[in-house]
């Protein structure tokens, strides 16, 4: 029998020591009370302190609670620090009775119960195991003593940065105390961290908590450009992304050393072709164009890409600048492109009446639009003339269709749409959602609506999907490792509307899973494919250049380029950096768009749609561009589709605000 019923115990419970009341005795356990009136099952190894006091059972919680406010008291004058200086040479374990004695004087287990409670809160000094108490050694107290004191001069030395960083951004730099001894070094460090993308954790901490508005590496923007330590050229949204301009000496050098291809009698030459490039008027990355001709019912097309493997070699300065930056990036002011535009804007570019390496795909399909015949070949070829999609556009909605262009492009047109329904049979997706592009030229800003679905981009969309299928399928016939994107099938149904539906799109994007990347050729949902890769933008992205070069070499002789470890690492180096460059992109398309609003007639009249409900507020778009905003009411919630007419009542475009106001009530 382990306690008397009313006997009060020092117990372990939980890994902490509390005073408890026995009310029911055993031998294996007993049932003891503590002064909350909770119930614990107590093991007879657990009790450290039996003490002579007892308490009746039917006031246990108040009588304890009464004896463990005398035991606190006492514990609470106890100098742990004298205590442990007392007993730090004895190299050996004490009991509480024992630390009691040599403290007060005499045992008591009231002063005993006190002393393990100081003891084990002093956790520096003290620790205790199974009821034994051993001093720490004295080298490992001061140890952690001066530990403790630097730390807490580092933290206060992080508030005195912080607090002089707030003020720079207050505009009171001037009265601010500054960190004494530090602020080169703390200026130093801050434009390492933003100009060279030095990752700096205790930069971080000290920008993190300035302003809730601004990221860390926007608020050292922020404070560097008010000290007037960024350079004249400096772009805050590229800098907040980390996105710097400037190419590498060695990248830029490589690239002005790269010779003019001249042909190759290894390639196979396709420039007696008739080549047609199509693209936006402004773009100079110009990675594909296509070649057809009509073989009675047969459509032979020829699908070039731009082939970097003349001009970039594993792990040369010009990969190693690819791999680093991952992808281009588009932003309404500037593009940074992955790779310098001598080779992307240039050599590499399949510019018009230029000779350029490609690899091509050479595709036959019946009259019934099925694959006959397919293959890849490293081949040569130059472009004959390069087309807008808008001129393309307006060459097939022309009613002069007796042109012989205007009757290529409705054929090809046919075979694309064709295509296109196959692999919307077999589950794909056409999402009709418009685009913005906004160009920004000094203080002009123009906004351009692009529809997607547009004959033009219909077809050249279609032959990067079939580009990129056969591509992976290539790869998977012939065991070639490579990095595959798939995208898993939504648990549930999903109907997409024939015409633009914000709310009716949230709701299937919802659904959707993001696309990935990987090792096996996994089917993709969302394109109605059972493989698929992306090899038709080696000089915008990274990944591709790494496919399209994997290929290659299988090509010119069967071998790998890359294992499937170096592989996973690329899509490991893409995964980390890829979300990040998006995100600039739309944060920059945000910005300018919001920049361009608040150019309009503060009385200007928008309509839009209400797609969603917010915390505070309701979410709106506006129909004519598509500029998601916050729409405040006082009244019920609209329906979501609810239309309505709208006027700007808050706009910040260095905040990311835009308040609506509704003009009329629908």
């Amino acid at each position: 029998m382990v306690g008397r019923a009313g006997d009060i115990l020092d117990v372990v419970i939980d890994g902490e020591v509390r005073l408890v009341t026995v009310v029911s005795p055993g031998t294996s356990k007993l049932q003891a009370v503590d002064q909350h009136g909770r119930r614990h099952a107590v093991s007879p190894r657990h009790i450290l302190i039996q003490h002579r006091e007892q308490v009746e059972a039917h006031q246990a919680p108040s009588a304890l609670g009464a004896f463990v406010a005398r035991v606190e008291k006492v514990s609470a004058e106890i100098d742990t620090v004298l205590l442990w200086e007392s007993v730090v040479e004895s190299e050996r374990e004490w009991t509480a009775e024992e630390l009691a004695e040599l403290y007060f004087g005499e045992r008591d287990c009231c002063r005993a119960s006190a002393v393990l409670r100081a003891v084990g809160a002093d956790r520096l000094r003290f620790r205790t195991r199974g009821g034994l108490i051993q001093p720490r050694e004295r080298v490992q107290v001061e140890a952690q003593l001066l530990a403790e004191q630097r730390r807490r001069e580092k933290e206060k030395r992080r508030l005195q940065i912080r607090d002089w960083l707030a003020a720079v951004l207050a505009g009171g730099a001037g009265d601010a105390p500054k960190p004494p001894e530090a602020e080169p070094q703390v200026l130093r460090r801050l434009e390492d961290f933003l100009l060279q993308r030095q990752p700096d954790p205790e930069v971080e901490s000290w920008l993190d908590s300035l302003d809730p508005d601004l990221t860390p590496r926007l608020a050292a923007y922020e404070v560097l450009a008010a000290l007037g330590r960024l350079p004249a050229e400096a772009d805050p949204l590229l800098l907040a992304a980390g996105i710097d301009p400037r190419f590498s000496p060695a990248a830029v050098q490589r690239a002005e050393a790269l010779a003019v291809f001249s042909g190759s009698p290894e390639r196979e030459d396709f420039s007696s072709w008739i080549t047609w490039s199509i693209d936006d008027e402004e773009t100079v990355e110009i990675d594909d164009a296509f070649s057809f001709t009509f073989r009675g019912d047969d459509v032979v097309l020829l699908i070039h890409v731009a082939d970097l493997t003349p001009f970039v070699e594993p792990g040369d300065p010009l990969d190693t600048e690819g791999r680093s930056r991952i992808s281009s990036v588009y932003l309404p002011q500037t593009t940074v492109r992955m790779l310098p535009e001598r080779l992307s804007c240039n050599l590499g570019s399949l510019q018009e009446d230029e000779l350029r390496p490609v690899l091509s795909l050479e595709v036959v399909l019946d009259s019934e639009r099925e694959l006959k015949e397919w293959r890849f070949v490293r081949a040569q070829t130059k472009v004959h003339r390069r087309w807008s999609y808008d001129e393309v556009d307006q060459l097939l909605e022309s009613a002069e269709s007796d042109q012989k262009e205007s009757e290529d492009f409705r054929r090809l047109l046919a075979v694309a749409d064709r295509l296109a329904s196959r692999r919307l049979e077999r589950g794909g997706l056409r999402i009709r959602r418009p685009e913005l592009k906004i160009l920004v030229r000094g203080e002009s800003i123009e906004v351009k609506v692009l529809d997607p679905n547009s004959p033009a981009r219909r077809l050249v969309s279609e032959w990067m999907i079939l580009t990129n299928h056969l591509a992976a399928a290539y790869a998977r016939a012939s065991g070639l490792p490579l990095i595959f994107r798939s995208q898993p099938a939504p648990g549930e149904p999903i109907q997409v509307p024939e015409s633009y539906d914000p709310v009716r799109l949230q709701g299937v994007f919802n659904v959707l899973e993001r696309s990935r990347l990987g090792l096996s050729a996994e089917s993709h949902w969302g394109l109605g494919l059972d493989a698929y890769t992306q090899i038709t933008s080696p000089l915008r992205r990274y990944c591709d250049m790494v496919v399209q070069r994997q290929i290659v070499a299988h090509l010119g002789g069967g071998r790998s380029v890359y294992t499937p470890e170096e592989l996973a690492e690329v899509i490991g180096l893409i995964q980390a950096v890829e979300g990040d460059l998006r995100a600039a992109e739309r944060k920059a398309t945000r910005y300018y768009l919001l920049k361009y609003l608040a150019q309009l007639p503060s009385d200007q009249v928008f309509r839009g749609v209400v797609i969603r409900d917010l915390q505070n507020g309701q979410l709106v778009e506006t129909k004519d561009l598509f500029v998601r905003g916050l729409l405040l009411r006082e009244g019920d919630p609209l329906a979501l589709g609810t239309e309505l007419d709208l006027r700007v009542q808050r706009l910040d475009p260095e905040r990311n605000i835009l308040v609506f106001r509704a003009v009329s009530e629908p």
